[in-house]
């Protein structure tokens, strides 16, 4: 059925569509830009939106930022009992509502509440506990929610760390519920963290510290004002008396994300082990499939199942209709096969699918993504693979079930925020919302922000130790000379020797020589950072700091950063720390000459094999470089600036640190 309303002179189109146990229907808004919203004088945008304040206290210090936020956001805002609703709640290891969406119905009333928040304070930070708490709490009609009246409902939430509870289920009911929910964080805050809560990668705002909220303001207020496609529930009546729900999707402002030209590849398991959950696979893709404009010139699908031996289902090419599409899949059977040889369907898919001969336009500059349903431990090598992939610009997502290695779903996706867990196939739909908006919502300018995340691989590895080893042999290692620590990083930092540690050259040589790879596919940097600031560059830790010794720190590292560095790198330098970075492979050059003390103590290989090509130039930058080279000279140390026999010619802490990802 179609009806066709105008309210507010915006027209509305209503499509159902019966299944056996659910009613679903779509509805659309023609779409509109953000400028017209509330300027037209014949609709202004009603929303719940509701703020999430960390109130623990690791936050405060920054809590009165926050509030100030909080304020000029609503100050902008059309508050009423027909325009926009507020509700404000702090948490830390409970959350408490200071106001609810029904509380206050004029905006001089929301204000004058901000003004009065105090703050909450406690610890531990449990994020998931608040997301179930607004879940059942806020977004609830009793305490205001128009939900159900189709009002769209935001959460924006702003944190200052990491969560201590998990936060996957509470966010993924709030999405289930059609909340739409933005992540606002500082460096402490855990990256993936807030790309799982928020609604896509688009909806996750990064700030050093909450000082920088006026800098994101215009930005949050743009996004709030485009509400995406959610999904939501309509309970109608229906004959005899029963309820039917009715699945909705909203879709009244924005861009037609899904409806841009992409080619779209599902890579499923079909091997023996996945046999009795075959039929919650091709489930899956069909409702993914439902949510895509397919089309020759928009959005083209290609299926391949692999096992033992990959086999393409579908080309991007075999089909140019939706319809066509989901026919296939209904037409698709379970292969079987006793390997699961991941490997091997990637690059079947780079060489096979993902060409013009297949229908592929990734030489027309169409994006090319990937998905990749994996039930269990792959039986091949994954990562040479998944690497050429990601070096030709795909972009694969990784969707494995509990059985599946986290660190091989990590090496396929294009990096660690692109892949998700389930613990059964079963479990599948309960991450399909979130995915789909990850796919649909994800812009090339998001794709290129983010940047691929390639594995360090153990060769690889013993390039980056070589290096360090031939740097070491040229200096006069000693505790009353040249002390010498290393530290491994990805996504946490490891230790492998303080300052204090080894005494000569020998020892350092030999320890270097019994390091192995650390692993992990998460790249912080400025965790490594702030960690080498507070448990290495200390007197516990071996350092001559506080005797004026020249401190110098050498970061190798081949990715950017999950995390910010800007922050604890600037506060290395205040601390009269000396950082020198090295970059290789997709290392960011501008993220490295932020990270050095000076921009031309930054180096940059192509390859980690060409690293050793750079021992000349990080010797003579160890050897030379001082605090006070710095273009604005830090603070006085707690060595009243004396150079004692740390001067430039004496002795100097050299403290190197390889980057794993």
């Amino acid at each position: 059925n179609v009806l066709q309303i105008s309210p507010s002179g915006l027209q509305t189109v209503l499509h159902y569509r019966e299944g056996p146990d659910v009613s679903s229907c779509s509805i659309r808004r023609n779409h509109c830009s953000p400028s017209q919203l509330g300027t037209s004088g014949l609709w202004k945008p009603q929303r719940d939106i509701v703020f999430l304040l960390d109130g623990s206290d690791d936050n405060r210090n920054g809590f009165p930022a926050v509030r100030d936020f909080v304020q000029r956001v609503v100050q902008n805002m059309e508050v009423g009992e027909n325009n926009d609703q507020v509700a404000v709640v702090q948490f830390s290891n409970d959350p408490a509502a200071n106001f609810y969406l029904n509380t206050h119905s004029t905006k001089d009333d929301v204000v004058n509440a901000i003004r009065s928040l105090r703050h909450k304070g406690g610890r531990p930070l449990n994020t998931g506990k608040a997301l179930e708490f607004v879940k059942d709490n806020v977004f609830n009609p009793s305490a205001g929610s128009r939900r159900l009246r189709g009002v769209p409902q935001f959460l924006i939430l702003l944190t200052a760390g990491r969560s201590r509870d998990n936060v996957q289920s509470g966010a993924s009911a709030l999405k289930g519920l059609g909340v739409v929910p933005l992540a606002i964080g500082t460096r402490n805050a855990d990256a993936r963290e807030l790309q799982s809560i928020s609604f896509a990668p688009a909806y996750v705002i990064s700030v050093s510290d909450f000082s920088e909220l006026p800098n994101v303001q215009q930005q949050l207020e743009s996004v709030t004002l485009v509400i995406p496609e959610v999904p939501c529930l309509l309970m109608v009546g229906g004959g005899g008396g029963f309820t039917r729900i009715i699945h909705l999707q909203l879709h009244i402002c924005g861009t037609d994300h899904e409806g841009a030209k992409k080619d779209v590849v599902f890579v499923i398991d079909g091997s023996d082990d996945a046999a009795s959950k075959f039929s919650f696979i091709k489930e899956f893709l069909r409702r993914v499939v439902e949510s895509l404009s397919v089309a020759p010139n928009k959005i083209r699908v290609g299926i391949v199942q692999y096992s033992d031996d990959p086999f393409s289902e579908m080309l991007l090419n075999s089909h140019t209709t939706k319809e066509g599409v989901l026919n296939s899949i209904k037409q698709i059977q379970h292969r079987g096969g006793s390997e699961r040889n991941i490997g091997a369907a990637l690059q079947h898919v780079r060489s096979d699918v993902l060409t013009p001969q297949a229908g592929s336009r990734i030489r027309e500059g169409v994006p090319q993504f990937l998905i990749v349903l994996v039930g269990g431990s792959s039986t091949d090598d994954v990562r040479g693979p998944a690497v050429t992939l990601k070096q030709s610009k795909v972009v694969p997502f990784g969707i494995g079930t509990g059985d599946a290695k986290t660190s091989e779903l990590q090496t396929i996706s294009y990096n660690p925020n692109f892949s998700f867990k389930v613990n059964d196939f079963s479990n599948l739909f309960d991450i399909q919302q979130q995915f789909i908006n990850s796919l649909t919502e994800l812009s090339v300018e998001d794709i290129e922000k983010s940047g691929p995340v390639y594995p360090t691989g153990e060769n690889e590895f013993g390039a980056i130790r070589d290096m360090i080893s031939k740097v070491v042999k040229r200096v006069d290692v000693g505790l009353d000379k040249v002390r010498v620590s290393l530290v491994q990083y990805s996504d946490q930092p490891k230790v492998e020797f303080l300052l204090n540690e080894f005494s000569t050259k020998a020892e350092v040589l030999n320890a270097l020589n019994r390091m192995r790879s650390k692993g992990g596919n998460v790249v912080n940097t400025g965790r490594a950072l702030e960690y080498v600031g507070r448990n290495v560059f200390q007197r516990a830790g071996g350092s001559r700091i506080e005797e004026g010794v020249p401190q110098v720190l050498v970061v190798v590292t081949g990715s950017p950063s999950s995390d910010d560095v800007s922050g604890p790198a600037e506060h290395l330098k205040s601390s009269n720390v000396a950082p020198l970075a090295v970059g290789a492979k997709n290392a960011d050059a501008e993220e490295l000459k932020t990270i050095s003390l000076l921009p031309d103590q930054s180096f940059v290989v192509r390859e980690i094999r060409d690293l050793q090509n750079l021992e000349d130039q990080v010797v003579d930058a160890v050897t030379t470089v001082k605090i006070t080279d710095r273009p604005t000279p830090p603070p006085i140390s707690k060595c009243n600036g004396r150079a004692g026999r740390g001067g430039p010619d004496g002795p100097k802490h050299f403290h190197l640190t390889p980057e794993l990802a």
